[in-house]
Order: C-alpha cells, then sequence, then structure tokens
C-alpha cells in the first residue's frame, strides 16, 4: 500500500467527513478510498460521444 499526502480545499474536506458520517464509515482514508472507487467505476461506465460510432 502506498501512502499519498494530497491537499484538499476545506469544502472538499468537509464534503468527505459528511460523507463518511453519513454511511458510518470508520475512518477518512476509507472514506476516500470509496469515493474514488465510486469515482473510477462512474468514469468507466460513462461513454465518450465517439464509442460505437
Amino acid at each position: 500500500m502506498f501512502v499519498k499526502p494530497v491537499s484538499l480545499p476545506n469544502a472538499r474536506v468537509q464534503a468527505i467527513e459528511d460523507y463518511r458520517f453519513s454511511d458510518h464509515i470508520k475512518t477518512e482514508s476509507e472514506a476516500i478510498r470509496r469515493l474514488i472507487a465510486a469515482g473510477r467505476a462512474a468514469a468507466d461506465t460513462e461513454k465518450l460521444p465517439s464509442e460505437g460510432t
């Protein structure tokens, strides 16, 4: 496992914390991992306009 320190605006940090507590996630790291996974899954299923033409 790699540790990747990142800088985030205060509003983004608060959004992560809100998500964490609303979904009863134990750690901030786990909340961030879940959000990244959800974002990747959404990006993977999103079709680009040029696809399939």
